[in-house]
């Protein structure tokens, strides 16, 4: 989202979204990384470690934005909520939630609006399906973006089983290889590694 990533979302029943900050992290980049999120997601926590807890509950304190604590007790990890995170639409932004898709999602998106998928050149596919939905309402857009994001599947589900991919797990997320890439991308690394 802008120029910041998410450490994780969780899309269920609700989309939420974790940016993890552990007791080396400096919050010098919090506020940045909240207003980037928030334009995609409702509901916003940041995990963190037990004894800088109080460091982020000062600066989250007036905010939505939920706080999960980590903590550990000898061989226990455990998360726990130290701040409950509310709902709050009023930062989604249609543009983002846009560009936060892929080409077929964003596609099916103007379709489910206007009734059909623009007519354009390539270059201008993109920019007419945000034209086709900006006018939605931001949160009701939302519901459909995440019922889209609830959708997706990836092709090759053995690319992020197998535990010689475990390192690589949200890149294959993110690039969705084939069943043939992932075998190969799974190939190079076990002769890379004997």
């Amino acid at each position: 989202m802008g120029r910041s990533k998410i450490d994780c979302v969780v899309v269920n029943g609700a989309v939420k979204a974790f940016e993890i900050k552990t007791s080396l992290d400096s919050p010098t980049k919090l506020a940045k990384q909240i207003a980037d999120y928030r334009t995609v997601f409702p509901l916003l926590s940041v995990i963190t470690a037990e004894q800088v807890a109080h460091v982020y509950d000062d600066l989250l304190r007036d905010s939505p934005v939920g706080i999960v604590v980590l903590t550990r007790n000898g061989m226990n990890t455990r998360l726990t909520e130290y701040k409950p995170v509310e709902l709050d639409t009023s930062g989604l932004s249609v543009e983002s939630m846009m560009r936060s898709l892929r080409k077929p999602e964003y596609s099916e998106l103007a379709k489910m609006v206007t009734g059909e998928i623009p007519d354009v050149p390539n270059t201008l596919f993109f920019s007419a399906c945000l034209k086709a939905v900006r006018d939605v309402p931001a949160n009701v857009l939302h519901e459909i973006w995440a019922n889209l994001l609830r959708r997706r599947k990836l092709r090759a589900p053995s690319a992020v089983a197998v535990e010689a991919m475990r390192p690589l797990r949200h890149i294959c997320a993110e690039i969705d290889p084939s069943e043939d890439q992932a075998a190969n991308l799974e190939g190079w690394l076990a002769g890379a590694v004997s």
